[in-house]
């Protein structure tokens, strides 16, 4: 007798308490895996094979100078000491909503990079309160520290082709809200 599900997956929907089955086409005798002469016979070294780690997805990107990047500790500090300033998060707004820190503004890198950067320098400076003041500065932050360092560079360099690139400083908080909640405040979900 036939296995009752053989050649069919069975699913099961945790969410919606639900089973469904797959049918599964039969093996295919010139398969490089399992037909009648593979080609394939043992398991291969992904990451010998790829070049890369199999957790190579999150790779840290350090594209900005050391002055335009400050800790998540020394962030706490200009919190924790009332200093005036401006958070802008990059991530999606899907991103945002899961958490953020209090007083940010989400502006996703996306919008950034297609076309809001005078809307976002407009509500810079006019969100400033003094034009250079060197105490006053902008931190961008985004989940893991790498899209926050291309907003950064991106303002920056969209900044200084308008002139205005001298009046505010902007800074990348290093290793975004990870390093946040593992370095600041261990309460602080991650995702």
């Amino acid at each position: 007798m036939e296995p009752l599900y053989s050649q069919q997956l069975l699913l099961f929907d945790a969410l919606g308490g639900g089973f469904r089955t797959i049918r599964l086409r039969p093996r295919q005798p010139q398969c490089a895996v399992c037909g009648e002469n593979p080609s394939i016979t043992a398991l291969i070294d992904y990451e010998l094979f790829c070049g890369s780690r199999a957790d190579d997805k999150d790779k840290r990107v350090d594209i900005l100078d050391p002055e335009l990047r400050v800790s998540p500790q020394e962030y706490s500090e200009v919190v924790s000491g009332g200093k005036p300033h401006l958070l802008l998060d990059v991530r999606e707004e899907v991103e945002y909503q899961i958490c953020h820190l209090p007083h940010s503004r989400n502006i996703p890198l996306c919008h950034l990079q297609n076309g809001s950067l005078d809307a976002t320098w407009e509500w810079i400076l006019e969100t400033t309160p003094t034009a250079n003041d060197p105490t006053y500065s902008v931190f961008v932050v985004c989940r893991r520290g790498n899209d926050s360092q291309l907003a950064v560079k991106l303002l920056c360099e969209h900044g200084k082709a308008k002139g205005r690139g001298e009046e505010v400083v902007i800074r990348d908080i290093i290793g975004g809200l990870v390093a946040w909640s593992e370095t600041v405040d261990p309460l602080f979900p991650k995702y």
